[in-house]
Order: structure tokens, then C-alpha cells, then sequence
């Protein structure tokens, strides 16, 4: 959810930016960023659920899933 400024979300490949009051969901094992695409600092809420770890998927180079990396929670 963006709270300030705005921000250009890549899930997948497909680009959206979004503003204040917008927001956008990445589901499990979606590859997903997001950049600050205004001249306005971005503020936002993140959740990520549920909380269970590892919370991020990495990938290698070549698009092969790594194994998960746990954390100290």
C-alpha cells in the first residue's frame, strides 16, 4: 500500500507504478521489485504473510531457485 510518492512495482515481468492510496500483491515464488519512480520520497506498507520463514525466494543467474535461507526470527 503506498502511503507517499510513487512507485513502479515489476511483478513477473509486468510494470505498474502506484500511488498514494493503490496497492498491489505479489503472490508465493512471484519475482517482484519495486523502485521510487517520483522526485517525492515513497512511504509504504508492507505485509508480508503469513510470516513464516524464509519470507523471500532467491534465484540464481540462470532462473534456478535457490534453496531457502533462514533467518533468526
Amino acid at each position: 500500500m503506498i502511503l507517499q510518492g510513487q512507485a513502479e512495482f515489476e511483478i513477473e515481468g509486468h510494470k505498474e507504478v502506484v500511488g498514494p492510496g493503490q496497492m498491489c500483491i505479489a503472490l508465493t515464488d512471484e519475482g517482484h521489485s519495486v523502485r521510487n519512480v517520483g522526485d517525492d520520497e515513497v512511504i509504504m506498507y508492507l505485509s508480508v504473510t503469513p510470516h513464516i520463514l524464509p519470507t523471500h525466494t532467491f534465484w540464481t543467474e540462470d532462473g534456478e531457485k535457490m534453496p531457502p535461507r533462514f533467518a533468526r526470527s
